[in-house]
Order: structure tokens, then sequence, then C-alpha cells
């Protein structure tokens, strides 16, 4: 019988027939950024800067690595910021 292994972030895997074992591997791993909290960044490079949302997403994958961006992503963030200033 082969057990199958998963592997979390970049240094620990685990089996996943076990519950504890993935508890802990969740537990251990690094809290992810949201992005809307990153969305001054996003509207002053759209706005100011006149980045594209593709290359807004780029610039974010360059400067801020710790955050998982693609422009679909940074479009619906910019979305979200123009409602907000509209109410």
């Amino acid at each position: 019988m082969i057990k199958a292994r998963i592997t979390f972030g970049e240094t620990s895997s685990v089996n996943p027939s076990n519950p504890h074992d993935v508890y802990m591997a969740a537990r251990a791993e690094r809290p992810r950024r949201v992005l809307s909290e990153y969305t001054e960044a996003i509207v002053e490079l759209r706005d100011a800067k006149g980045y594209s949302f593709r290359e807004i997403a780029e610039w974010f994958g360059q400067n801020v690595p710790d955050v998982e961006v693609d422009h679909n992503m940074v479009y619906r963030v910019y979305s979200k910021s123009l409602s907000y200033e509209q109410n």
C-alpha cells in the first residue's frame, strides 16, 4: 500500500490519514496576507501611476512576495474601493 504525503509550506510534510498531523501542519502554516490590506497601494498604482490591473499584480509579485495576487484579485479590491467611496 502506498501512503500519500501532503506537503505544506516549504519544510513540512504530513501523513494525510492522520488528522492530528494535518491539524499540526495547519497550525504551523504562516498566515497569508489579504490583498485588501493593500487597497491604498492598489489605488495609488492604478489612479496616480496609471498601472493596469495586470501590471499591479506583477508589481505585487516582485515587491510583496508573501501576498498571492493575480489581476482579477486586484480588480476586485480596486472595485470595492470605488464602491466604498461612493457611499
